[in-house]
């Protein structure tokens, strides 16, 4: 019995002094340390992990290597006499009697433009007016009146028996030259034009006129009854010539067309100026013009002139 008593605390004693004395005290203060550490990991594991890293850390700028430089954005742009066409449904080639006969632009046979189509709003054609307004004429321009039925917009209504259709009237009107204008600067307008005499108001949008009528005399509509103030069918001529005969601006200053002889201006009222890409983008890139025009300096009108 002393013996196994013996050898027992023989045992003892060599498990209580497995490590020096002098490191016990060090490594039970370490263990107490990492026991604390992982406590705080387990209770705040949000806390405990770093942040993400932000995209400066893993991007590096030459030490010499100055500002950043600005892209470089060229418009190309032409210049021909195609740019008068009218920008939705033209035909050259589809050539009608003139409805009037005679008179200016020479000749009996003009580009007739007919085909639209009433996909509002699903389809709408770009343009100088809203598509999703109503629009009055008076005092020599076109002004909006009202929302039209399936715009979405507050105060939506129907067709008054005097308005026309703002889709309608984009593709009446337009030419290929209001588009780009619209697009680039908002469009064409009195005070960019540096006239005084054509609009009420010298941010109203102006219609690029036609000079001959091969760049687009006539337009076709079977029924004008749910686009305008009038009903059946009629026929829209466009003789800028004859129009602005008599008045106090040259004939490429702006547009109108004639149909039961009335004539309508192209001009459409705007409270402020219109802008377009250029003014949104602005000073962000360099920008750069290039004209192109595949007939040289001189374009032949149809009677025979420079």
């Amino acid at each position: 019995m002393k013996t196994l008593k013996k050898h027992k605390a023989k045992a003892t004693r060599n498990t209580a002094t497995w490590l020096p004395r002098s490191k016990r005290g060090r490594f039970f203060t370490r263990l107490i340390s990492m026991m604390m550490v992982m406590s705080l990991i387990l209770v705040y594991p949000g806390g405990a992990l770093a942040a993400p890293p932000s995209i400066a850390e893993y991007t590096a700028y030459p030490p010499f290597g100055g500002k950043l430089i600005k892209p470089n954005v060229l418009i190309n742009l032409d210049t021909s006499v195609s740019l008068n066409y009218f920008a939705y449904d033209f035909d050259f080639n589809a050539r009608t009697t003139r409805t009037n006969g005679g008179g200016e632009g020479g000749g009996s046979s003009v580009p007739r433009s007919e085909g639209f189509t009433d996909n509002y709003p699903t389809d709408t054609y770009y343009g100088y007016f809203d598509s999703d307004y109503w629009y009055g004429y008076g005092s020599g321009e076109f002004t909006s009146t009202a929302p039209k039925t399936g715009s979405g917009l507050s105060g939506a209504r129907a067709k008054n028996s005097g308005e026309w259709d703002g889709n309608f009237l984009n593709w009446l009107t337009m030419r290929r030259a209001d588009i780009i204008k619209k697009a680039l600067i908002g469009g064409k307008t009195q005070g960019r034009i540096g006239v005084s005499t054509v609009a009420p108001d010298d941010n109203d949008l102006i219609g690029q006129a036609a000079r001959t009528k091969w760049e687009g005399y006539e337009k076709y509509i079977a029924d004008a009854e749910p686009y305008t103030p009038l009903s059946g069918e009629q026929t829209f001529e466009f003789d800028n010539r004859s129009q602005q005969r008599g008045k106090s601006v040259s004939v490429e200053e702006v547009a109108s067309f004639e149909v039961n002889n009335n004539i309508y201006n192209v001009v459409v009222h705007q409270g402020t100026l219109p802008e377009g890409v250029i003014q949104s983008v602005g000073s962000s890139v360099r920008w750069g013009l290039e004209f192109i025009n595949d007939y040289g300096p001189f374009a032949w009108d149809d009677r025979g002139g420079q």
